[in-house]
């Protein structure tokens, strides 16, 4: 019998409860739209509503660039002789390091509220000189993850640091620089 009593309860509660909610939930009759202008009138607002300026402003701000820069930073290792250089490869210019030339097309880094991650995009191709130049890497690569997109190459790795914005120095920047 104990079993009985919980079960026939829940269900008068769970059979009960909307015809109680609906008791609870009446909503007022619609407002017409005379007492609406009764409002208005309360309120001293009546006929005399002032103009409201909904044009865009007059100078519309430009989005924001995503965070990232115009400058890779790369660390380089020559295998053979552990040597190891950090490269700053800037946008669409040709960095060397041993036989290698490697071109940044674009450099990304996450804002500082997302999880910390540069993704840069390279060109890479050996030069050596007793062959023809040849492509040895075009694609992305991952600073977080560098072997999930790595250069397979028998004396050479490089792999991705950071990115950098440099500004870039106008012939104005350097003569002011001077005495």
């Amino acid at each position: 019998m104990r079993i009985v009593s919980p079960l026939i309860i829940l269900g008068a509660v769970t059979l009960c409860a909307p015809l109680a909610a609906q008791d609870l939930l009446e909503l007022p009759a619609e407002t017409p739209a005379d007492s609406v202008d009764v409002l208005f009138e309360e309120y001293g607002l009546g006929d005399e509503t002032e103009a409201i300026d909904v044009s865009p402003p007059a100078e519309v701000k430009a989005e924001p660039k995503p965070p990232g820069g115009n400058v890779a930073v790369l660390r380089a290792v020559d295998k053979i002789t552990a040597r190891v250089t950090d490269l700053d490869a800037p946008l669409n210019d040709v960095s060397s390091f041993g036989t290698l030339q490697i071109t940044m097309r674009y450099c990304y880094k996450n804002p500082p509220e997302d999880t910390p991650e540069v993704t840069v995009f390279l060109e890479v191709t050996d030069h050596r000189p007793d062959r023809e130049p040849e492509p040895v890497f075009t694609g992305w690569m991952f600073a977080s993850s560098p072997a999930l997109s790595a250069m397979e190459h028998p004396v050479y790795d490089v792999w991705v640091i950071d990115c950098k914005t440099v500004a870039p120095e106008t012939d104005e920047g350097i003569a002011s620089k001077s005495p």
